[in-house]
């Protein structure tokens, strides 16, 4: 099935969707990445944004220095069942070769806050009865996996970053969630060394967001 058949294919199944679909767990890779909780899935974000580094000496490795991501509500996207295994990588692969959210609602941002805390701020979107200040996670790394084999490169050919789970930081900062699985990651990896590099550059990348309560 070519790009321009998938979306339309994805547009035709969003438009039928039942409103109140809940998407089934992401299919994290055999790792030593712990399985889905037996929480409630709260939200899946698709973020699009950039990995950033800095680099020193040529033949030094570029230093990881957070990331930073919009984040788009893709939860009835994933929700689809008619695709196959398909569907969930593609979502990523086609956002970020074609820098895409879909039409979907912005609900918020991921960023690293002035401790290098991994921050998922979804405040804007996410504002209710329940949770009067939005939902917001501070977050640190509880696993990592490497992406797989058939990860989708970025569009400049960078290797997909490293799947995570991250948990609350419980740093009295986080409300409405417990943790966020990273999962199906397109680009965002550094060079292997600084050649060729600026002090500080960027690589754009796209990942999904599982976020549970």
């Amino acid at each position: 099935m070519n790009s321009m058949l998938k979306l339309l294919a994805f547009a035709v199944a969003v438009a039928a969707l039942p409103a109140c679909q809940s998407p089934a767990p992401p299919n994290l890779p055999k790792s030593t990445l712990p399985p889905p909780p037996k929480k409630d899935l709260r939200i899946v974000a698709l973020g699009l944004g950039t990995q950033n580094y800095t680099c020193g000496a040529e033949t030094e490795a570029p230093k990881s220095v957070g990331a930073v991501a919009q984040l788009y509500d893709v939860t009835a996207l994933v929700s689809i069942p008619i695709f196959g295994d398909w569907e969930a990588e593609y979502l990523t692969c086609n956002a970020n070769h074609a820098n895409t959210n879909y039409g979907q609602r912005k609900i918020g941002v991921h960023y690293f806050d002035a401790e290098g805390t991994p921050t998922f701020d979804l405040t804007t979107g996410t504002r209710s009865v329940e949770h009067r200040g939005g939902l917001f996670l501070s977050a640190a790394k509880k696993a990592s996996a490497d992406a797989p084999d058939k990860a989708c490169p970025g569009r400049n050919g960078a290797p997909a970053v490293p799947w995570l789970l991250l948990e609350d930081k419980k740093n009295g900062k986080t409300r409405g969630l417990s943790q966020v699985y990273r999962v199906n990651t397109v680009g965002g990896t550094a060079p292997e060394t600084c050649r060729g590099q600026k002090k500080s550059f960027t690589v754009d990348y796209a990942a999904e967001y599982w976020f549970y309560t």
